[in-house]
């Protein structure tokens, strides 16, 4: 299932694999790129496109700018 994610005056949705990203890196505070793909089970590889998606879809370009998107835009909306 995926959820809107108000971005600016567009809205993107992320997929759930997204949101579970987007929220463990926000909520959890789990910045590290092979903790996060251990407790995914993906890969890498997958980790970088999964983060590359998220970004694109709320116009961030790193995980400190997620996490303020998170604290001022995102989180009565997940």
């Amino acid at each position: 299932m995926s959820r809107s994610i108000l971005s600016g005056e567009k809205t993107e949705m992320l997929t759930h694999k997204e949101e579970q990203i987007y929220l463990t890196i926000c909520r959890d505070g789990i910045f590290d790129s092979k903790e996060l793909a251990k407790k995914f089970n993906i890969s890498s590889t997958t980790l970088k496109r999964h983060l590359m998606n998220i970004y694109g879809k709320l116009c961030v370009s790193s995980r400190t700018e997620l996490v303020y998107y998170y604290y001022t835009k995102g989180k009565d909306n997940v």
